[in-house]
């Protein structure tokens, strides 16, 4: 039987929105210079190829997403759901500490706790109040230049600076280590090493993890890719933290 794994993340819960360390019922910040009036924030199911409501927008934009205090158990009950309109022959495999933050290059990380189950909030999409006009996607980073280069899926040229991500976590658990990946530019036999250097402790429940890009490798064909990254678990905001949506 062929079985095609739909990773929670993939399908519900990827990038991340956040008030503070220490707001375990809602989500709250602000759009600067944002002008679409009141609207919805919304996530896209794969499966169902529907869009969902998770928070607000208003005027002012003000933004207002409720948090779950029992997530995990929602992400369990929203999984079966899928799996029961999935294709036969298809599951759902549920994330963990250790397929989150897995090296793929050569692995010096320490996990302890790895087959915790974590999952975070999907990649925000912002609408009228309607659901019917799509704003763009909403992120949570230090400029415009990181937020654009997330929306390109790496596609578009990086700069130095964090982006932020929610995620919820069984029990807690720790990553420790740096993993270093040879990566190739595309452009003949050029390559650079990716590292990873990961530091956290993550607490059961919500936590606020930071990556941050402090270097950066320019190809020879002028392309620029994230070379060096530091995961860390945040307990309080960035005071520089941007709300940033972009569109097409």
């Amino acid at each position: 039987m062929k079985n095609l794994h739909y990773l929670l993340s993939a399908i519900l819960f990827s990038w991340l929105i956040c008030y503070s360390a220490s707001a375990q019922n809602s989500l709250e910040g602000t759009v600067k210079n944002w002008s679409n009036g009141d609207g919805l924030i919304t996530f896209y199911d794969m499966l169902s190829g529907e869009k969902s409501q998770l928070g607000t927008i208003n005027f002012q934009g003000n933004i207002l997403i409720p948090l779950d205090a029992d997530y995990i158990n929602t992400v369990n009950l929203m999984a079966k759901k899928a799996e029961e309109k999935a294709p036969k022959g298809w599951e759902i495999q549920h994330n963990t500490v250790s397929s989150t933050f897995s090296c793929i290059g050569e692995d010096k990380i320490t996990i302890d706790f790895g087959e915790t189950l974590l999952a975070g909030l999907p990649e925000l999409s912002v609408t009228d109040k309607d659901g019917q006009a799509d704003f763009g996607i909403l992120y949570a980073v230090s400029t415009p230049e990181i937020a654009q280069w997330l929306f390109s899926y790496g596609e578009d040229n990086v700069s130095k600076g964090y982006y932020l991500k929610w995620v919820f976590t069984e029990k807690p658990a720790s990553i420790n280590g740096i993993c270093t990946n040879p990566t190739y530019t595309g452009n003949g036999e050029e390559m650079y090493d990716d590292i990873l250097k990961m530091n956290l402790k993550l607490n059961q429940g919500w936590n606020i993890i930071k990556y941050d890009i402090v270097e950066t490798f320019t190809s020879q064909n002028g392309k620029v890719y994230p070379s060096k990254t530091e995961v860390t678990k945040l307990e309080k905001l960035p005071e520089n933290l941007l709300w940033q949506v972009i569109q097409d």
